[in-house]
């Protein structure tokens, strides 16, 4: 059951479109802003006071929209998925790995750790829900204004080349 737990107040977090728990500091999540806001981390409290921003190098911020935090082999990541695409043209998205940070220091940096370039396999869609399978290798998308909409997957693990989203299947009962 969803209950109120506090808000953003800060500037830096006017436009949050992706929130994950940390998997490293106990309290602490982490929030990405959507596209045309920088490409950075924010680490926050669970009343949305801000802790630590991390300024992401070797990324770029073109549509950001969803977040996800996950163990892989003993150490702990950040998923974010470059997957907004309101417009439809978009022929190449990006799901952009991050090891989690071992400390909060305000201005870091912070670098992927692998970046998983994919296409949807039948052109261009808009994707704003991930999800992370770490046991099964995966990465799950939801795509946004079909009708129904549908669920694909990606492979988790960094790979040579360009992927192609493999539909998994669609998910009728959801409403538009």
């Amino acid at each position: 059951r969803a209950e109120y737990a506090g808000v953003f107040t800060d500037p830096a977090l006017n436009e949050v479109s992706g929130l994950a728990a940390s998997h490293v500091h106990p309290g602490i999540y982490w929030a990405q802003n959507d596209g045309d806001n920088g490409s950075k981390l924010i680490a926050i409290r669970s009343d949305g006071t801000p802790v630590a921003t991390f300024l992401v190098e070797g990324a770029e911020n073109a549509d950001w929209e969803d977040m996800d935090s996950f163990e892989l082999d003993g150490k702990h990541y950040l998923l974010v998925a470059d997957t907004g695409d309101n417009g439809g043209i978009r022929k190449t998205l990006n799901l952009i790995v991050f090891e989690e940070p071992a400390r909060l220091k305000d201005g870091d940096s912070i670098r992927p750790a692998w970046t998983i370039p994919f296409r949807w396999p039948d052109g261009a869609r808009d994707c704003e829900a991930t999800a992370v399978d770490a046991a099964a290798g995966e990465v799950l998308l939801i795509s946004k204004k079909r009708v129904p909409p549908e669920l694909f997957r990606v492979p988790l693990r960094a790979s040579e080349g360009l992927k192609s989203a493999e539909r998994v299947t669609t998910l009728s009962g959801i409403s538009q």
